[in-house]
């Protein structure tokens, strides 16, 4: 019988949680299935931990890269090795419930739809757990659903290559891969270039996969990055023809809140940055022209005032004083020098 799911899991220096996150795969429900768990030239032990756990599953095998290649890399060598007619990817330091798999191959059996989407509990050591379980819904990538893919984008589900089931079929014929030679970015690079091509998505209102989240970097430095993943979204729109004002107004409110969070985000991780620097970073993010959007759709997302002004006008010296005032009447107020 061929092999109905191919899980693929790369891992780098993920010794702590791949225990975890394999034997979750072990105790799925789901009948034919393998398991390509890819290490990804790990130096804390993963790679004989991965071996440890796979000698007494057959489904599992482990492949060993020479060195560390990055994840793009190992998902691609994962696709390379199997032969299931769906494709899934787990991250080696995230874990899902016995009936995960399930879940999304019931979605998948009508052989209807070319996407399955799930939701999932996102993790962070010290914080709450936060559940993203989407409308159960199928969608067609054609005018018409604009107010339903606004919704999907909305919750963040569509950006990585986990909680979702792909067609093998379709990978192989449009010769989709990860891009390895970006560094951010690459999983909704993936995941537009497979939509291109998809007749119908499936969501799954359920939510059995565990995503752990590290502690993010300061968003100013990321400002240039999570503008290129804008843009990225922006053409995926554009391209199939998905516009109209509830795109626009969506693009408008990523975009205000891109903006809005790496000003703040200078500002909350002040002392990496100097006065110099800090002024660069303003007068990069004012000064970008995706700003212009904001004009048509002020109201989107709430910010102060003297900062949209500062913004609609490209004023960031003025921005830039403003934002040393507010931070210093803070620290002030809360009884730093």
């Amino acid at each position: 019988m061929k092999t109905a799911v191919s899980v693929i899991v790369p891992c780098y220096n993920v010794a702590p949680y791949v225990d975890e996150c394999m034997s979750g795969l072990a105790e799925q429900t789901l009948g034919p299935m393998e398991i390509i768990c890819v290490d990804d030239g790990s130096t804390d032990g993963s790679g004989p931990l991965c071996d440890r756990l796979a000698s007494g599953d057959e489904r599992v095998r482990v492949i060993h890269l020479d060195r560390n290649m990055g994840v793009s890399a190992a998902r691609n060598r994962g696709m390379k090795e199997t032969d299931g007619r769906w494709l899934c990817f787990i991250d080696g330091d995230d874990w899902v419930t016995p009936s995960y798999l399930q879940e999304l191959v019931s979605a998948v059996e009508d052989g209807a739809c070319d996407l399955v989407v799930e939701g999932l509990c996102s993790v962070r050591a010290g914080k709450k757990d936060e559940v993203t379980v989407p409308q159960p819904m199928e969608l067609d990538a054609r005018p018409g659903e604009e107010e339903a893919w606004v919704r999907l984008f909305r919750s963040f589900l569509l950006f990585g290559p986990v909680v979702k089931l792909y067609r093998r079929t379709l990978l192989s014929r449009h010769s989709i891969r990860f891009p390895e030679d970006v560094s951010y970015g690459e999983d909704l690079m993936f995941n537009m270039a497979y939509l291109k091509y998809i007749r119908r998505l499936r969501t799954v209102d359920k939510a059995g996969y565990f995503y752990r989240r590290a502690e993010e970097g300061t968003l100013s430095t990321r400002f240039v990055p999570e503008k290129f993943i804008w843009i990225v979204r922006q053409k995926y729109f554009h391209t199939r023809g998905l516009e109209g004002a509830s795109i626009e107004e969506y693009l408008a409110f990523r975009w205000w809140g891109l903006v809005y969070n790496a000003l703040f985000e200078i500002y909350r991780f002040r002392d990496r940055y100097g006065l110099a620097e800090r002024m660069k970073a303003v007068r990069t993010i004012v000064g970008t022209p995706e700003n212009n959007l904001l004009r048509a759709y002020p109201g989107v997302f709430h910010c102060p005032g003297w900062m949209s002004m500062c913004l609609f006008n490209r004023w960031p010296f003025c921005l830039f004083l403003l934002m040393e005032g507010a931070r210093a009447g803070k620290n002030k107020s809360n009884g730093h020098a």
